[in-house]
């Protein structure tokens, strides 16, 4: 007999066989069981509970010993009901779940895809993915605190002509006590410059559906959080802070 159907129903190779010995042999104890299924004695009785969990075996004392019977083969097709009634509840159960999960997802990609760098090496590095993501005629935004540092002041200086060889356009808004330090960048026709009073303290870089936050001391520390959800949050601000921003 080909068991396949039996085994898409969710029953076990051992069930199958102890549920098919039971069909033949009628009411019968658990040795003449073993016997005809195969199955070792040990796990015969494990077997049969979970068959009369099922429904498709059940018992008798006689003096005091159990006999088993299986159930009318028609009882398959309640169990096939049962599975499928279960199922049921259990779609809607996992559909009333869906929301919940998603917000789950969603947090954990944001905390998965949030990196921290430290030095100019880690610098270089979170400033690279700029010019891998961005291509020709896509524009960064960036506005935030200056840095008097030097190695700050060059490295800036040779990422901007980087950016302006690939054709990448930028958005940029300095604080004005800096004006005049990052001349290669205010002066350059693929950047458009504005300024503002006030200082924040870090530099913010938005980018594609990505944001850097770094914090240009003399030893930098960078954030690069991968997460449209935040560089979205990120690009309303830049317009808020553009629009109040002078040229």
């Amino acid at each position: 007999m080909d068991t396949r159907p039996f085994e898409d129903l969710g029953l076990t190779k051992g069930e199958i066989k102890v549920y098919l010995a039971l069909l033949e042999l009628g009411l019968s104890t658990t040795g003449n069981i073993v016997k005809k299924s195969g199955v070792s004695t040990s796990k015969v009785y494990k077997i049969l509970d979970k068959l009369i969990e099922k429904g498709l075996v059940s018992y008798v004392l006689k003096r005091k010993a159990k006999h088993f019977k299986a159930a009318e083969p028609a009882k398959i097709l309640d169990y096939v009901e049962r599975k499928e009634r279960a199922l049921e509840d259990n779609k809607k159960e996992i559909a009333n779940l869906l929301p919940s999960l998603k917000q789950i997802q969603d947090l954990a990609e944001i905390e998965q895809q949030a990196v921290i760098y430290e030095g100019m090496e880690g610098l270089k590095t979170a400033f690279d993915d700029i010019l891998n993501t961005l291509k020709k005629g896509d524009v960064q935004l960036a506005f935030g605190a200056g840095s008097q540092e030097k190695n700050i002041l060059r490295f800036f200086h040779h990422f901007h002509l980087k950016r302006e060889k690939q054709g990448i356009k930028a958005r940029i808004i300095f604080n004005r006590k800096v004006k005049g330090t990052f001349a290669s960048q205010e002066n350059s026709p693929s950047v458009e410059a504005r300024y503002i009073e006030q200082t924040t303290p870090a530099a913010i870089n938005i980018y594609a559906d990505s944001v850097i936050i770094a914090l240009l001391t003399k030893k930098p520390v960078v954030f690069l959080i991968k997460s449209k959800e935040v560089s979205d949050s990120f690009r309303s601000y830049f317009d808020v802070m553009w629009k109040i921003a002078k040229k």
